[in-house]
């Protein structure tokens, strides 16, 4: 939105012709340059959003121990997970869009939070967190859960990946270049 607003401000200033006082078009061309030139200031001093997220934020984020063992090991199959609570994009793995069972999939979705092994062959679940739908819908912890799925991958904040049990071997693939080196010239604000 910024681009469109600061066209009309330009036209508007262009375009500003006040003739009941005169010199009055000059005073409001030199406010709207006074504003922009204070936004100006705002944004040097607070910083470009855009710029900070690539250096610090999510952008930065080192890659997925999950993320990594799927491009390592996935071959296809529905992948259950709430996106928003585990933080994790499949499609970093190479896992299509189309695979992926997430909230916005209706009917699927309901299903498989009722049943993760009718229809999904991977659960991806942050463990503990009440915000992750396939925690609170999935009990992980039961024995007729770790009777379909096998834990695969553990990470560090309690997030899990689980592949269902009877399914063909997994291939092992080399991780695809890049991939864990991708940031590694994104700043570290831990140091």
């Amino acid at each position: 939105m910024v681009a469109p607003i600061d066209v009309f401000i330009a036209i508007l200033a262009a375009n500003l012709k006040l003739r009941k006082l005169p010199g009055s078009g000059r005073l409001a061309q030199i406010v709207l340059l006074g504003i922009i030139a204070a936004q100006t200031v705002v944004t040097a001093t607070g910083g470009i959003v855009t710029v900070q997220d690539g250096q610090y934020g999510i952008s930065c984020a080192p890659e997925h121990p999950i993320s990594v063992y799927l491009a390592q090991h996935y071959a296809g199959g529905k992948v259950l997970e709430d996106v928003y609570a585990t933080n994790i994009d499949g499609e970093e793995a190479g896992v299509h869009f189309s695979d992926i069972i997430y909230e916005g999939s209706g009917q699927l979705w309901t299903d498989a939070l009722k049943n993760p092994a009718g229809t999904a062959d991977w659960v991806i679940v942050h463990a503990d967190n009440i915000n992750d739908p396939v925690f609170t819908h999935v009990n992980i912890y039961r024995s007729a859960f770790n009777s379909q799925f096998t834990l695969v991958v553990q990470e560090f904040g309690k997030t899990r990946l689980y592949h269902r049990n009877g399914l063909a071997p997994l291939p092992t693939r080399p991780v695809p270049p890049g991939m864990l080196t991708e940031h590694q010239l994104c700043n570290d604000n831990t140091k």
